[in-house]
C-alpha cells in the first residue's frame, strides 16, 4: 500500500512537471510579454491550441481559473452565431403608423446598443492596458502569468467581436435612418383616436400616482409600528405600482411622439414639450434611456423636414421661452414670509434696484447742490447743510418705496417702529441720541462746515462735514476725527469762527529788571507796524498793544495782544511762532536783555580752616 501510495505521488509530479515543461515555450519565456499566438492565428488552429492546453490542464482546485478561461475562450471561437444579422432592425412592412412606431423603436434600442458596446470597449481597452502592466511586470516564475495570458487573450477576442458589431452599426445607421424618413413621409397619421387615448391613460396614471401615496403613507404607518410583514407586502405593492406607472407613462410618450410626429407632417412647429415631460416621469431607467432615443430619432425626422436653419430658430425659441419660465418659476417662488407678504427672488431684487437708483439719485443731489453757484447770502456750509437734509430725506423715502416693492405693508410698519422704540429704550439710544442731535445741529447752524472749533486740548480743527451721526474734523496735522453728534451738543464747544473770523492772540515775552519799560513798548509796536506779519492794524477797537502782565523773580513779564483775522487764525501755533520770532529779533537789536532764571546766594559765615 505504502509503495503503490509513494508511485501515485511520483507519477502526479511527474505529470506536473510534464505539463510545466510542454507550456513553457508558449507561456513561460525569458522575458513576460505577451503571447500573441492565444489570439491571433486561423479559427481551428486556435481550437486545437486551446483544447490541448485544456486537455493537459490537471483537474485540481490550483487550476480551476486556468480551466474556466480556456473553455471561455473555446465557446467565443467556436459560436458560429452571427450576431450581426441580429444588430438590424426588424423588417416591418409599414402600413400605418403603429408599424411605424415599431420601426422606430427597433431602430432606438440598435443606437442604445450601440452605445452599450461602446462602453464595454472602453472598459475592455482599460482592463487590456492593465493586464498589460501585470504580464510585463511578472517573472517567468509566476504562477498568475498563465492566468494573465489566457485572460488577455479572452479580452482581446471579445473586443475584436465588438469592434466589428460597432463598425457595422456605424455604416448602417445613415441607410436605416434614411430609410425611417422614407416611411414617415409614406405612413398617414391619425390623430384623433391617439388624443382620446392619451387623455384616458392620463387618468389611468393620476390615479396610479394616488394609489403610490397612499402606499407611501401606509408604509410610514408600519414603519412607526415596526410591522416588518406589512412593510414587506407593502414595499411589494409599491414595486408593482410603480412598475404600472411606468408602462402606463410609455404609452402616453408613444401616443405623444405619434401627435408629434403628424403636426411635422403637416408642417406645424410644435415644441415637443410633452416628451420630455413624460420621458423625466419613467423611473426605470432603460426605459428612460430608449425614450430617449425615440425622441433623438423623432429629432432626426424634423430637422430633414423643415430644413436647419428653421430647426435651428425653433430650438432657439424653444431653448429660450424654456429659459424664460423656468427663471419667471424660479424668481417668484417665495423665499419667506412678511405678515401676509410673500417674499421672493424677484421683489428682493427690485427693491434693492430701488434702493441703489434712491442712492444714485441722493448723491447726485449732494454733488450738485455742493456744486451749485447760489447768490451771496447763502454761504458754502449751508449748502452742504441743505445737501445732506436732502440726501437722507430721498433715501428715506427710497425706503420706503423699497419696502412697498417687496410688498409689505406700511400700515403694518407701526409693528417694526414699536420694536424700534423697544430698542431706542436699550441698545439703540446713543444711535439716536447722534441722529437727534445730528439733525439740531444742522438747522442751528451754532457749528457750521469751515468752522474752526475747539473740543478739547488735543481736538481743535476745521469741521468738515456734518452728517447725521457724526461730525468730522480736519487737525492742523491733517488728521480726520470722527466726533459723535451727541458730544458737540451736550459738551462746550469753542467756535472761533461763529461770528467774524478774527481773534485776539496773546503773545507772552519777558525782559530783564532794570529795563525801560516804555522803550519795550515803544520798540516792538515800531517792529509790528513795520513788519509784513497779517493783524489787523486800523480798527481802534482791536488795536494791538504791549501789556505788562506780572513782576516774577527774574524778569518783568509782558503780552503782545494783537488780533488775527483770515488764514493765520486757524493754525494758533504758527501765528503764535511768527510774532515771537519778531520780538525776539526786535529786544535782541535793541539791546533789552532776555532774562533767565537767576538765584543769589549770600554766604553769612565761612567755617574754619
Amino acid at each position: 500500500m505504502i509503495e503503490n501510495l509513494k508511485y501515485m505521488q511520483f507519477k502526479g509530479r511527474l505529470i506536473v512537471f510534464l505539463f510545466i515543461l510542454f507550456l513553457s515555450p508558449t507561456f513561460v519565456c525569458y522575458s513576460a510579454n505577451i503571447n500573441h499566438s492565444l489570439f491571433k492565428g486561423e479559427k481551428s488552429e486556435l481550437l486545437k491550441k486551446y483544447q490541448k492546453f485544456l486537455n493537459n490542464t490537471p483537474k485540481t482546485a490550483e487550476f480551476l481559473t486556468q480551466r474556466t478561461l480556456l473553455s471561455t475562450l473555446i465557446n467565443i471561437v467556436s459560436s458560429n452565431i452571427d450576431k450581426l444579422q441580429q444588430l438590424k432592425p426588424k423588417a416591418v412592412n409599414i402600413k400605418n403608423q403603429h408599424d411605424f412606431l415599431k420601426f422606430l423603436k427597433s431602430l432606438a434600442k440598435l443606437e442604445l446598443k450601440y452605445k452599450d458596446i461602446n462602453k464595454k470597449l472602453e472598459q475592455i481597452n482599460k482592463k487590456l492596458e492593465l493586464l498589460k502592466k501585470n504580464i510585463n511586470q511578472s517573472q517567468n516564475s509566476n504562477k498568475k502569468l498563465n492566468i494573465y495570458q489566457l485572460q488577455y487573450a479572452m479580452y482581446e477576442l471579445t473586443r475584436k467581436k465588438l469592434e466589428k458589431e460597432t463598425k457595422f452599426l456605424a455604416n448602417n445607421f445613415d441607410k436605416w435612418k434614411k430609410l425611417l424618413y422614407r416611411s414617415f413621409l409614406k405612413v398617414k397619421f391619425d390623430i384623433r383616436p391617439l388624443k382620446k387615448e392619451t387623455k384616458k391613460l392620463k387618468s389611468e396614471y393620476q390615479r396610479l400616482e394616488n394609489l403610490l401615496q397612499q402606499l407611501t403613507i401606509e408604509k410610514d404607518r408600519f414603519t412607526l409600528t415596526n410591522n416588518t410583514k406589512s412593510i414587506r407586502k407593502t414595499q411589494e405593492k409599491i414595486k408593482n405600482v410603480t412598475l404600472m406607472k411606468d408602462m402606463v407613462a410609455i404609452r402616453i410618450f408613444d401616443d405623444c411622439l405619434l401627435i408629434y410626429l403628424s403636426g411635422i407632417k403637416n408642417g406645424e412647429t410644435t415644441t415637443g414639450k410633452d416628451l420630455s415631460e413624460w420621458i423625466k416621469k419613467l423611473k426605470n431607467t432603460q426605459l428612460m434611456f430608449l425614450s430617449e432615443e425615440e425622441n433623438g430619432l423623432v429629432f432626426y425626422i424634423e430637422k430633414r423636414k423643415i430644413g436647419t436653419f428653421r430647426m435651428f430658430i425653433k430650438q432657439m425659441e424653444s431653448g429660450c421661452l424654456h429659459a424664460i419660465t423656468n427663471v419667471w418659476v424660479f424668481i417668484n417662488r417665495p423665499l419667506f414670509s412678511i405678515g401676509l407678504s410673500k417674499i421672493s427672488i424677484l421683489s428682493l431684487f427690485l427693491s434693492l434696484i430701488v434702493l441703489f437708483v434712491g442712492v444714485r439719485i441722493g448723491r447726485l443731489y449732494k454733488i450738485k447742490v455742493r456744486n451749485a453757484h447760489i447768490s451771496k447770502g447763502i454761504t458754502e456750509s449751508t449748502k452742504i447743510v441743505l445737501s445732506n437734509i436732502g440726501y437722507y430725506i430721498i433715501v428715506l423715502l427710497t425706503f420706503f418705496i423699497a419696502l412697498r416693492t417687496i410688498g409689505v405693508n406700511l400700515s403694518s410698519f407701526t409693528v417694526i417702529l414699536g420694536a424700534l422704540s423697544v430698542g431706542v429704550g436699550f441698545g439703540l439710544q446713543n444711535i439716536v441720541s447722534n441722529f437727534i442731535a445730528g439733525i439740531i445741529l444742522m438747522l442751528e447752524n451754532s457749528i457750521r462746515v469751515g468752522d474752526y472749533i475747539e473740543i478739547s486740548n488735543n481736538i481743535k480743527g476745521i469741521v468738515e462735514d456734518i452728517k447725521i451721526r457724526s461730525t468730522t474734523i480736519l487737525t492742523n496735522d491733517h488728521i480726520e476725527i470722527v466726533v459723535p453728534n451727541q458730544t458737540l451738543f451736550q459738551n462746550n464747544v469753542v467756535n472761533w469762527t461763529l461770528t467774524e473770523r478774527v481773534c485776539r492772540f496773546r503773545i507772552p515775552f519777558s525782559v530783564a529788571y532794570g529795563t525801560d519799560l516804555d522803550k519795550v513798548e515803544r520798540v516792538i509796536l515800531e517792529a509790528l507796524e513795520k513788519s509784513d506779519l497779517n493783524y489787523i492794524r486800523d480798527n481802534p477797537l482791536k488795536k494791538t498793544m504791549v501789556i505788562m502782565v506780572a513782576m516774577n523773580d527774574s524778569s518783568v513779564d509782558f503780552n503782545l495782544d494783537v488780533w488775527v483775522s483770515g488764514i493765520d487764525l486757524i493754525h494758533p501755533r504758527r501765528t503764535t511762532s511768527k510774532f515771537l520770532k519778531l520780538i525776539y529779533k526786535t529786544l535782541y537789536e535793541n539791546n533789552i536783555i532776555i532774562p533767565f532764571p537767576q538765584m543769589d546766594i549770600h554766604v553769612k559765615d565761612f567755617p574754619d580752616s
